[in-house]
């Protein structure tokens, strides 16, 4: 669910579940997650101080958002989260925790105050998922003529998208892109979600991905899937029932991986 942009890990539109209660415990023994990075110069050099300071597991799980290409880091990720929440920048300046983190960290974490109005559900670190809800009537946040393929922000976004693969691969790890569902509805319009593009122009860029040295993990399957009214929580982000099958499936795939 988290947007989190430039980090060196997101996960969007669905929230990874396990019956054991951790968020991300039923796959993170297998793999490590990357998310959809937006423009930065500084991303490659981060990445690859955390592939040579710590283990990836047996791959990595890249999101890949087509309609999130369009899109720049600033106003996505840096004015918006990075700025506004210490934490990130904290992170940032302990190199990302890299050999492991201070004793009772975790129990200071869980302890810090939050503030209740800007909650839109309540959770806890062990529980950060989404109620049920259902898929409601798919929307348009932006028009998908307005995303067109001379772009330089996606001519930039999808460059640093390969250069993620081509460092995380140089290090002889496996890379699944994971591709997350959004309202099937969108198969009846021009969109292929909620932010755009044209369906022709992300299907152009889910071909060019499948020719790069990955495993595509596509749940959307461009609306031609099986997560049901009750799997959403909106109509680009799964519920818990909907994480739970994402992830089971996810399991499943890094759990051949591992033979």
């Amino acid at each position: 669910m988290a947007r989190v942009k430039e980090g060196l890990f997101r996960l969007s539109r669905t929230i990874t579940f396990s019956e054991s209660g951790g968020g991300n415990a039923c796959t993170a023994r297998k793999a490590s997650f990357v998310g959809s990075v937006g423009p930065g110069r500084t991303f490659g050099s981060k990445l690859r101080k955390r592939c040579e300071n710590a283990p990836l597991g047996i791959g990595v799980v890249y999101e890949l958002s087509p309609d999130f290409l369009w899109y720049d880091g600033f106003s996505t990720w840096i004015n918006v989260i990075y700025n506004r929440v210490p934490g990130f920048i904290y992170d940032e300046n302990h190199k990302f925790w890299v050999d492991g983190l201070p004793e009772h960290f975790i129990d200071a974490v869980k302890v810090t105050p939050r503030s209740e109005t800007a909650l839109q559900h309540p959770y806890d670190l062990e529980d950060f998922l989404l109620p049920d809800n259902f898929w409601g009537v798919p929307v348009f946040i932006r028009d998908s003529t307005e995303a067109t393929l001379d772009s330089p922000i996606l001519e930039e976004n999808f460059t640093c998208f390969k250069n993620v693969v081509n460092i995380i691969r140089s290090f002889g790890v496996k890379v699944v892109v994971a591709v997350y569902p959004q309202h099937p509805g969108y198969a009846q319009t021009g969109a292929f979600g909620v932010y755009g593009p044209r369906r022709s122009y992300a299907k152009d860029i889910i071909d060019s991905v499948k020719k790069m040295d990955v495993i595509l993990f596509d749940e959307n399957k461009f609306g031609a899937h099986d997560y049901t009214d009750k799997m959403a929580y909106n109509v680009d982000h799964l519920s818990t029932s909907g994480a739970k099958q994402f992830t089971h499936r996810l399991d499943s795939l890094l759990s051949k991986l591992s033979k």
